[in-house]
């Protein structure tokens, strides 16, 4: 039934890896940025000169820059690409939302990844890996078996919805883009902070949450013994550089030549993020790890240029020179900054560029290859799931091969990349943006999310594509000239390729919210958890049925 529509685009570089003892097999570490712009880096030599990130540039130097590597336009689909090794299409793009819930269909019935897809995660605890993951989830906790911990995660420390507020950990109107059902029904300021599978009970409000996050992962890697057999597998997902822009002023102060004060937090917090990923390479050189560590750094989509119900909720990003920006499909919107590091990366490799084609959901493959398991998902296929569509890149990376196996990619409903071109047909109904139209692609500026360039980004229209806007990227990487009338063969096969690829979209019935009596639960708790239980009255008497939920202290906090 889910047999690939075209397996250029698809099909897994299926490279044998020879396994290894578990001592051999590299520490793996994926370090993910929320909302990083593609000019908001200084490698990039943005907003001239005003982004600061050497430690990236030093790291840099040491791996290997990616530069057409793509993600989803916005967050959720993205991370369950990344996590499931998945295109978007096929795993999360169409009714993400976190609190829908389809009793009917245990399965797929709720947002985010499906229970019966295996995630990158399962398949390195399956191949002898310690799995820790910190920070922003984002793909899917209304039924317990969406949970970290059911999902070969033998820690977590973070927040379960899309955002929350990094003072108190809440999720309210002021806190948030876009309003869900509890806000809409006026219910503000649930807690949203879990430890493992349950509220981080003494943990919100005791600190700015991104300091929190990092203080846990270089936990994490101070407690892992090198020397036990287990290879350190780490998930650090940064709440940064997400909305609200509200840094401590420890962070801003640097930075308070810069007048705009959404562009000063947004700077403050990407060098914020430069600056913690030194100290967890920092931390996994002191434990003798990193001449053994792949580290892949990647945002999720790409930079937030439109405004905001206040100024720290302004996108705050550059992705100039790009047309465009987070969930708009243009090259500003899905081309992301990414690299690699490590000692892992062989020397003839180190401080080159590589222009092939890489999607995020390509790690999924790469990273089994590097344990010696077999990416397949088994699971998946005994209810109907789709394949991954991971690429295993390490052959590229490694300089076993020159030109990479992806020659392209279905980046969503409505775009296609294939070799040189890339076809835009207007904008993905499923996306977060309520003002898009499904004929006209979004953000058709080169702006910026801060100040006066926020608004222009936001007033003028979208392109219409409905007959499809072809652009030669390779060439023309900004997108600046559509040039469909030149090539109308090329469009025209094109658009066949995408319908056929969208009838194989996977758009199961999630479900719908279960009413306003589910917040009133989740108030009364007073955290954001799964809500399946909320369904049997003969649950637990908060009304859900989990394991226990323990207050959780850390010393160190």
């Amino acid at each position: 039934m889910w047999a690939r529509a075209i397996l250029s685009l698809a099909l897994p570089a299926m490279v044998a890896v020879k396994a290894t003892a578990a001592t051999d097999r590299p520490n793996l570490v994926f370090v993910l940025v929320d909302d990083l712009g593609w000019a908001d880096v200084s490698f990039r030599s943005g907003d001239k000169g005003a982004a600061r990130t050497p430690v990236f540039e030093k790291l840099l130097a040491e791996g290997i820059n990616l530069n057409r590597h793509y993600a989803y336009s916005w967050c959720a689909p993205s991370r369950a690409s990344v996590m499931s090794g998945r295109l978007p299409v096929h795993v999360n793009v169409n009714h993400t939302d976190n609190m829908a819930l389809n009793v009917a269909d245990p399965v797929s019935g709720s947002g985010g990844i499906p229970t019966k897809m295996s995630l990158v995660s399962d398949k390195l605890k399956e191949a002898g890996y310690s799995t820790h993951y910190n920070g922003k989830w984002g793909v899917g906790f209304a039924r317990r078996e969406q949970m970290p911990l059911a999902r070969g995660y033998d820690s977590f420390f973070g927040y379960l919805m899309d955002s929350n507020d990094y003072w108190d950990s809440t999720v309210k109107s002021s806190s948030v883009e876009i309003e869900k059902e509890c806000e809409l029904n006026g219910i503000n300021g649930i807690r949203d902070l879990t430890f493992n599978d349950g509220p981080a009970r003494g943990l919100n409000g005791t600190g700015w949450e991104d300091y929190l996050f990092l203080r846990q992962s270089l936990r994490v890697i101070d407690e892992h013994d090198p020397a036990a057999g287990k290879p350190l597998f780490l998930f650090h997902a940064f709440h940064s550089v997400h909305t609200p822009l509200d840094p401590p002023e420890e962070l801003s102060a640097p930075f308070a030549h810069i007048a705009n004060p959404t562009r000063r937090a947004y700077l403050a917090m990407t060098n914020f993020v430069d600056t913690s990923v030194g100290k967890l390479v920092d931390a996994l050189k002191g434990k003798g790890m990193w001449d053994n560590t792949l580290l892949v750094l990647s945002s999720d989509n790409g930079g937030p240029i439109y405004p905001g119900k206040s100024l720290k909720m302004f996108g705050g990003a550059s992705n100039l020179p790009l047309r465009g920006g987070k969930s708009s499909d243009w090259e500003g919107g899905i081309r992301v900054n990414a690299f690699v590091s490590g000692g892992l990366v062989p020397p003839e490799m180190r401080g080159k560029e590589l222009d092939d084609y890489f999607h995020i959901a390509d790690w999924y493959a790469t990273f089994c290859a590097l344990a010696g398991i077999d990416p397949t998902d088994k699971v998946a296929a005994q209810y109907g799931l789709p394949p991954i569509d991971s690429i295993n890149q390490w052959p590229l990376l490694s300089g076993a091969v020159s030109t990479g196996s992806r020659k392209g990619m279905q980046i969503s409903p409505k775009t296609l990349i294939e070799g040189r071109w890339k076809l835009l047909t207007g904008s993905d109904e499923g996306n977060i943006n309520p003002y898009q139209s499904p004929t006209k692609v979004s953000f058709n500026v080169y702006s910026v999310g801060y100040g006066l360039g926020a608004f222009k980004s936001f007033l003028v229209p979208g392109r219409e594509c409905a007959q499809g806007c072809l652009y030669d990227i390779l060439a023309d990487p900004t997108e600046s000239k559509d040039v469909a009338e030149e090539h109308p063969d090329v469009v025209q096969t094109l658009m066949t390729r995408l319908q056929k690829l969208n009838k194989k979209v996977f758009d199961p019935k999630r479900g719908t919210f279960l009413g306003v009596d589910v917040c009133k639960k989740l108030q009364k708790i007073g955290y954001y958890g799964p809500i399946d239980g909320f369904l049997d009255s003969e649950k637990d008497k908060e009304g859900r049925s989990a394991p226990s939920y323990e207050t959780i202290y850390f010393e160190e906090f």
